[in-house]
C-alpha cells in the first residue's frame, strides 16, 4: 500500500518520471499508475495490465507521458536513453 501511494504520487507530479522494467509494467498497473496509458510488458504479463486499464503496445520501450515502460531486460539500453532524453528536455 505504502509503495503504491509513493508511485502515485510520483506520477502525478509530471516532475518525476515512473519507469517499469520487465514485470515493472505489472506492478505500475497494480498501482493504478497505467489506467489509458500505452505500456508495454513482458508478454506473460500482457493481460494483466490490460485488465488493469493499460494499452498495450508490442514494442520494446514505451513512454507515455511521465510514464516508461520497458519489456524486458533486452530493453534496459533504450529505456535508459529514452529516461536521459527526458531528462534534457527539462
Amino acid at each position: 500500500e505504502e509503495a503504491r501511494r509513493v508511485l502515485g504520487e510520483m506520477q502525478a507530479d509530471p516532475g518525476k518520471a515512473v519507469a517499469g522494467l520487465c514485470n515493472g509494467g505489472a506492478v505500475l498497473a497494480s498501482a493504478g499508475l497505467l489506467d489509458g496509458r500505452r505500456a508495454t510488458t513482458l508478454e506473460a504479463f500482457r493481460k494483466k495490465i490490460e485488465e488493469k486499464g493499460a494499452v498495450f503496445v508490442d514494442e520494446a520501450c514505451v513512454r507515455d507521458g511521465n510514464v516508461f515502460t520497458a519489456r524486458d531486460a533486452g530493453a534496459a539500453r533504450e529505456l535508459a536513453d529514452r529516461l536521459l532524453a527526458w531528462l534534457a528536455e527539462r
